[in-house]
């Protein structure tokens, strides 16, 4: 599966009703999983139900589009094969990253740091650890609109040239690394999407 094929499908805005059955089943698993499993790392029910709930939109989303399925294994902190991919389509493994409304760079961090802001950055280090069982990376957001999640794609990214476009971040208070986009995307490693 190619990477211009991928952004000609995932293009524009998509809608996914927040109350549908589908995605409440799939919220309900995620926190359940993620709590017997001690991966809560402090979060309330609150935080963990909305992490997921924008999470699963953007994974479902794209799955769908893409004719492919969520990784259908049990979640199992010591199992990678049941979390460092969020979906398959044609035999092509996806991991979903949401990242907000950003527009130049993707954000993360390598260890829990939290901003002057009280804002927490993605943590990478357990994909970093597993991302030779990715094929691609798609980075995404979701704006709540009512009812419904706008769930719109970013940036599709070589997962095998990730680490190649890392750099240390040198804001104050900011994350600790970003991805740098506009170096990706003129090598080709990475494609912009909207």
């Amino acid at each position: 599966m190619t990477k211009s094929y991928i952004k000609s499908v995932l293009q524009g805005v998509h809608k996914l009703d927040i109350n549908s059955e589908t995605l409440t089943e799939a919220v309900v698993k995620n926190v359940h999983d993620i709590k017997k499993n001690g991966q809560a790392h402090g979060r309330s029910d609150i935080t963990l139900i909305n992490q997921s709930t924008r999470g699963l939109a953007l994974e479902m989303q794209a799955s769908w589009l893409l004719g492919g399925g969520l990784n259908p294994n049990e979640f199992n902190f010591k199992d990678p094969e049941t979390f460092a991919w969020d979906f398959e389509a044609e035999g092509t493994r996806f991991e979903v990253k949401n990242a907000g409304m950003i527009d130049k760079w993707f954000n993360f961090n390598l260890k829990e740091y939290k901003t002057s802001d009280n804002k927490t950055f993605p943590v990478l280090d357990t994909f970093l650890n597993n991302i030779s069982r990715v094929d691609y990376i798609l980075v995404g957001a979701t704006i709540q609109d009512g009812d419904f999640y706008g769930v719109t794609y970013k940036w599709i990214i070589d997962a095998s040239t990730f680490m190649k476009h890392m750099k240390v971040s040198r804001t104050n208070g900011g994350s600790t690394h970003y991805y740098h986009i506009p170096d990706a995307i003129a090598c080709g490693d990475c494609v912009a999407i909207n």
